[in-house]
């Protein structure tokens, strides 16, 4: 596959922002759903990439809840709990720090199949159109998620007596 790779789409950092794949990715997943999920890590590039994935999305008319910075399972949990149609997250896991990624999740909170990543590449390639709408999603930067994600996990702890570390 072109973009996909293992796990996400992957390339350095300033080549993401430049080839303006995530506001393509963002307008692909935002004419096809109405609730999106993201997170990132600290890498240099998340801001920006996180920025154009916002603004192709919302300019389809889909909402975002945005978690901010989060481990990668924070948005698989919160894309199925609050019922979103896709969880994206901004992050390039081991790879060195200039490099990046987005990893794309269903509704279930787990990875998209390979179909669908296909589909989505055959979408990206084609020539982005653009045109005005008045009908902009919203953006969501309330923590409450992150805290319902803490409480989750330690209403899943079996013994109370456990300290856990969050990262």
């Amino acid at each position: 596959m072109k973009y996909f790779k293992t796990d996400g789409i992957r390339m350095n950092g300033n080549e993401f922002i430049f080839s303006l794949i995530p506001l393509k990715l963002g307008r692909v997943l935002g004419n096809v759903s109405k609730k999106v999920c993201i997170g990132y890590d600290t890498r240099i590039s998340s801001n920006e990439i996180y920025d154009l994935l916002v603004t192709g999305l919302i300019t389809r008319g889909c909402d975002v809840i945005s978690i901010g910075i989060c481990p990668t399972s924070v948005v698989g949990s919160i894309t199925k709990q609050e019922n979103c149609d896709y969880g994206i997250m901004i992050t390039a896991s081991h790879n060195p720090y200039f490099d990046n990624g987005i990893k794309v999740f269903s509704s279930t909170g787990e990875k998209i199949t390979k179909l669908e990543e296909k589909e989505i590449e055959e979408l990206l390639d084609k020539e982005m159109v653009f045109s005005f709408s008045s009908n902009l999603g919203k953006v969501d930067t309330s923590n409450r998620y992150l805290i319902d994600y803490v409480s989750y996990l330690k209403s899943n702890l079996l013994d109370s007596n456990e300290k856990i570390l969050i990262d």
